[in-house]
């Protein structure tokens, strides 16, 4: 899941140079009141499609008592951590 990917890439990794800038998800959370149509991610998700501007994707189990909702089947190879 995009977000998921995010948050773990934001993670400081021991190989890294110190002082090395960290990965940030761009944008900023919503607030309550601006909560956007479709995926509650998608203006911060660097994979949104159109469908996910316009369409809430069912939260699905995704097994290992994992639950995501996304319309991506998976992220492209260079995704990858």
């Amino acid at each position: 899941h995009p977000y998921t990917l995010g948050l773990l890439r934001s993670i400081p990794r021991l190989e890294e140079e110190p002082g090395s800038e960290l990965y940030a998800i761009r944008g900023s959370i919503p607030g309550i009141a601006d909560i956007p149509k479709g995926c509650r991610f998608h203006p911060r998700c660097p994979y949104a499609m159109d469908r996910c501007r316009h369409e809430e994707p069912a939260l699905l189990d995704t097994g290992g008592g994992h639950r995501a909702a996304c319309w991506l089947d998976g992220l492209p190879e260079e995704a990858a951590i």
